[in-house]
């Protein structure tokens, strides 16, 4: 037996309040923001989460925390760019 795709989009959203993409930007966002509290650079982070780029990945993580991912990043370990 086979069920539609929007079938499976429509379940999906009815038990998790959210469509299926969402929830996995979510995740990806998760991930994300423990590789940044590792030291990891953010343009590795987008990669390895499964973004194409660190654009996608300040797109979405600004949309989803608030903040950019390096100032995340620096507020949250402490540590202060400098610049001359």
């Amino acid at each position: 037996m086979h069920a539609h795709p929007t079938h499976l989009i429509r379940c999906f959203k009815q038990t998790y309040s959210l469509p299926p993409h969402a929830y996995l930007t979510g995740k990806r966002i998760e991930h994300a923001r423990r590789l940044l509290l590792d030291g990891r650079r953010p343009a590795e982070v987008a990669t390895t989460v499964g973004l194409h780029d660190q654009a996608h990945l300040n797109r979405h993580f600004t949309r989803h925390v608030g903040t950019t991912p390096a100032r995340y990043q620096r507020t949250r370990t402490g540590s202060r760019t400098t610049t001359f």
